[in-house]
């Protein structure tokens, strides 16, 4: 029993440590929305929790100018690694693709053969840099992420 509940407090004590508001790069500003780069690998609702405490959210997509500006943020802070989460997910309606900034889920940039939700796991937006495309991803992973926050917030 013992054992039970060191491992339950070490798991809790994880996930508040997770997310603790860091960041890597600083706020830029793409178009009307700021954006930035974390680098520190977390799971995805770790992640949004981290935005969340950065002012933001996990980052939305709308457009092509955005997506490259995303892109060459990710290139430029990322040391080598394209992947990052951003803030897309079919958690609340399996198939039903939503950002966690409430914003509408209107720019198609999936992978080939994306979304799969293989084996029912796939849940979670990544954004391959590498490839300029969408992925679903089990939401457990780790992976570095982009926060996005409205301009006129405190940057």
């Amino acid at each position: 029993m013992k054992i039970l509940v060191v491992s339950v407090l070490l798991c809790a004590a994880t996930a508040l440590t997770a997310a603790d508001g860091t960041m890597t790069s600083p706020w830029v500003q793409i178009a009307r929305r700021y954006f930035a780069y974390v680098g520190k690998s977390m799971d995805w609702p770790n992640a949004e929790r981290n935005c969340q405490l950065l002012g933001g959210h996990l980052a939305s997509m709308h457009e092509l100018y955005e997506r490259n500006s995303i892109k060459n943020l990710i290139n430029r802070y990322g040391g080598g690694d394209p992947s990052s989460w951003i803030g897309g997910s079919d958690l609340d309606r399996e198939g039903t693709w939503e950002w966690t900034d409430g914003s509408p889920f209107d720019y198609d940039n999936w992978c080939w053969g994306q979304p799969n939700n293989k084996n029912g796991n796939n849940r979670c937006t990544f954004y391959n840099a590498g490839r300029r495309c969408r992925s679903a991803f089990p939401c457990g992973d780790q992976s570095p992420s982009v926060c996005v926050k409205l301009k006129g917030s405190e940057a």
